[in-house]
């Protein structure tokens, strides 16, 4: 029965950006639950989303005027709350009323795009260059992980120690929001803009509940994260069911489980 569903492209497809997703995922979801700054990649979707809009009408490549888009808003994102006194809700609030507004202009001018595609996704949908250019994208997001691990571990634990002590702060705040901007442009352009938070932050969150260190945390969230999606493009494919949906319940679930789990067993010690 499984090999069945393996042995089609599509679903191959999906099991390849599932793979990179479910990494680089929680790389950024980390650092926003740490930071309480989880409404990031909310606001993020809605302005990638015109991106991908843009790139439907004017049939060009959706996931890189995405990326274009994100890219330019997570830089101005961050030199503007250096150089001012907004807050970064401020400016995100800002960025997320402009897309939506030309998203507003452009989908009552356009009532033939598919909504559905658009706001949830389709993992199953993508072709091999969209894995490629997925990957691509994956691995540069890796390696500058790997090469500001350290500055984005201070900026986010110990932030006025890390700017008092490093004579460009910027470029690690730049760099941590861009590559979080990477993620969200990525993973809207798969599962949608309304559910992009359930792969980047769930997994997260599940594992937050153990109370466990840094790196352990990241590591089981990059497991849970991957086999839920697995599991949800299984459920989705035998019982018809939305692909970006069955992922994000999934997802909830592991947080009711490992949350019922860790009570459980509490008890038990109190017993």
């Amino acid at each position: 029965m499984y090999d069945l569903i393996f042995n089609y492209p599509f679903i191959q497809r999906a099991i390849f950006a599932g793979l990179i997703l479910s990494i680089i995922g929680p790389i950024a979801g980390i650092y926003l639950v740490i930071k309480r700054y989880s409404n990031f990649t909310d606001s993020i979707s809605h302005i990638s989303l015109l991106g991908i809009v843009l790139g439907v009408l004017l049939n060009y490549n959706s996931l890189f005027l995405a990326l274009i888009i994100t890219v330019i808003f997570a830089i101005i994102l961050e030199f503007w709350t250096s150089k001012s006194t907004f807050y970064n809700e401020s400016i995100l609030l800002i960025g997320v009323i402009f897309s939506a507004s030309i998203l507003n202009i452009i989908l009552n001018k356009n009532r033939n795009l598919n909504l559905n595609n658009l706001f949830f996704g389709n993992i199953l949908a993508i072709s091999w260059n969209d894995v490629i250019n997925i990957y691509i994208i994956g691995i540069v997001i890796l390696l500058i992980f790997w090469w500001q691990k350290q500055n984005f571990f201070n900026l986010t634990f110990n932030p006025q120690f890390y700017k008092l002590n490093i004579k460009k702060p910027i470029i690690s705040k730049t760099l941590l929001s861009l590559i979080t901007s990477l993620i969200t442009a990525i993973s809207v352009s798969i599962i949608g803009s309304l559910l992009v938070s359930s792969i980047i932050i769930l997994p997260i969150l599940a594992v937050w509940i153990l109370k466990l260190g840094f790196y352990d945390t990241l590591k089981i969230s990059i497991l849970i994260n991957f086999s839920s999606i697995i599991t949800g493009i299984i459920i989705s494919y035998y019982l018809s069911l939305p692909i970006s949906a069955s992922i994000s319940l999934i997802l909830l679930s592991w947080i009711i489980i490992i949350l019922f789990l860790k009570r459980f067993f509490m008890y038990l010690k109190i017993v």
